[in-house]
């Protein structure tokens, strides 16, 4: 069962997926692309990874770029840290530390 952290980090996600992929790919594009990719892909980093480089092949690098930007921004991530090639390695550091923040606000607020 998953942690209201990983509940939240998911949603994040998936809607920084979805926006993101409407940014570069359009709306009918964005929505052929989750079809293709499947619902659950858009909260799984590696398997969303494995489908997207089956479309695009390394052009999959772009739009992945642009959806760690997003995150980042979601997250409060850093930036500039963020690096083309490294989607699921940077989506799970992101996650980790968005928990991190989270689990702080929580026990400050108690």
């Amino acid at each position: 069962m998953k942690t209201v952290t990983e509940i939240d980090f998911d949603e994040i996600l998936r809607d920084s997926i979805l926006k993101s992929m409407n940014l570069v790919l359009g709306s009918a594009g964005s929505q052929a692309m989750a079809y293709h990719i499947g619902a659950e892909a858009l909260t799984d980093p590696e398997t969303f990874h494995a489908g997207l480089t089956k479309i695009f092949g390394t052009g999959s690098d772009s739009l992945e770029f642009v959806i760690l930007k997003h995150l980042s921004l979601r997250t409060g991530g850093n930036q500039d840290s963020l690096h083309p090639g490294e989607f699921t390695r940077q989506v799970n550091l992101l996650k980790r530390n968005h928990q991190a923040m989270k689990g702080r606000r929580e026990s400050g607020s108690q």
